[in-house]
């Protein structure tokens, strides 16, 4: 089928061990399988669809690869693995199975500590990951460089903890972004960078050509919201207690301190640990800096686009939809004619 001047068509493939099968599924049912970006949440990236039962399918084990094709291109979108099956027998007493699958995070969020968990002090933080990491399976990863270490000996976590747990609080005592995982189901470490005119994943613009959707909502919301960041720690194997503050004083900003002429702190954060006083005060600086992000949220659509991964910058020049944006969100309809929609914050510091 046509979508103007675009073919668009889907094919969801199985892996067995990570190595594409000859086998697929067949999406079934008037909704189309959809895929969604949850930026905030601890599994980012789900799919999910009615689909026709395939016995040769090992639905405990086996991973969907779905792609979206455009003009013939393949565009993988993630890599799932099923959480829930729900099994119904239609008019044709044919199997079709409804599906919720995740991303592969689903690993480590099933993979949890059975004895305490013991880290050696000086053990580099991307060491201590990639070691959890292994040991839950996931092989393929790319990281950014990071020389941290760990400051004391850590024994922090419960038997019966989640790996996922794990890795992101790991994660955050360096300034790093939750881990997610791109479109081709590798795992991404990334140190967090605000969101800027010198980062810019995609770009939308009006036109004859454009891709991008008239219609559109914007949502302000700056009720109490705070522009002062307190975080501390406080653990009796430190010397010291640390403190570090950030504030959101930029007069670019419509919630900081210069712009609303007072200082609204928010809750006080405590972590219980932390690479170095050096990264506390970066950790308090990033919650001003995404503190700029929360004065207006966006929800616009475009066509199909299958190659937006989790929190991409993105520019908009459409109507009164100008400016940067942080995308939080986005969610596709794997048919043609499908819609795409994505819900962003607006950056203020350019």
């Amino acid at each position: 089928m046509n979508n103007g001047f675009y073919k668009i068509t889907a094919r969801f493939d199985i892996l067995r061990n990570n190595v594409a099968t000859q086998w697929t599924l067949e999406a079934v049912g008037d909704d189309a399988p959809t895929v969604t970006m949850s930026a905030d949440g601890a599994i980012k990236m789900s799919l999910s669809g009615g689909f026709r039962h395939n016995a040769a399918v090992d639905y405990l084990n086996d991973e969907i690869k779905p792609y979206l094709i455009i003009n013939g291109h393949e565009y993988p979108v993630g890599v799932y693995m099923i959480g829930t099956l729900e099994t119904q027998c239609d008019e044709h007493c044919a199997y079709i199975d409804q599906i919720e699958a995740y991303d592969r995070a689903l690993k480590l969020k099933q993979k949890k500590t059975e004895t305490r968990l013991h880290i050696d002090a000086g053990t580099k933080y991307l060491d201590a990951i990639g070691n959890l990491l292994q040991d839950a399976g996931i092989k393929m990863v790319i990281a950014d460089e990071a020389s941290d270490t760990i400051a004391t000996d850590r024994e922090d976590w419960e038997i019966g903890t989640e790996y996922l747990a794990i890795i992101n609080a790991l994660l955050s005592e360096i300034n790093f972004s939750s881990i997610w995982f791109d479109l081709d189901g590798i795992a991404r470490l990334e140190r967090y960078a605000a969101p800027t005119s010198a980062n810019i994943d995609h770009e939308y613009r009006e036109g004859c050509f454009s891709i991008i959707r008239n219609n559109y909502t914007r949502k302000v919301d700056v009720f109490n919201a705070p522009n002062v960041f307190v975080v501390t720690v406080a653990n009796p194997d430190y010397e010291d207690a640390m403190t570090a503050t950030g504030v959101n004083d930029s007069p670019l900003s419509a919630l900081s301190t210069v712009s609303r002429g007072r200082r609204i702190l928010a809750t006080p954060i405590k972590l219980d640990n932390i690479a170095s006083q050096e990264a506390l005060q970066q950790y308090a600086n990033n919650l001003a800096i995404k503190s700029m992000l929360a004065t207006e949220q966006t929800v616009f659509y475009t066509m199909l686009n299958p190659v937006h991964g989790v929190g991409d910058v993105v520019a908009l020049y459409n109507g009164e939809l100008q400016g940067i944006y942080e995308e939080t969100g986005w969610m596709m309809q794997l048919k043609a004619g499908g819609k795409m929609k994505h819900t962003a914050k607006k950056v203020v510091l350019i």
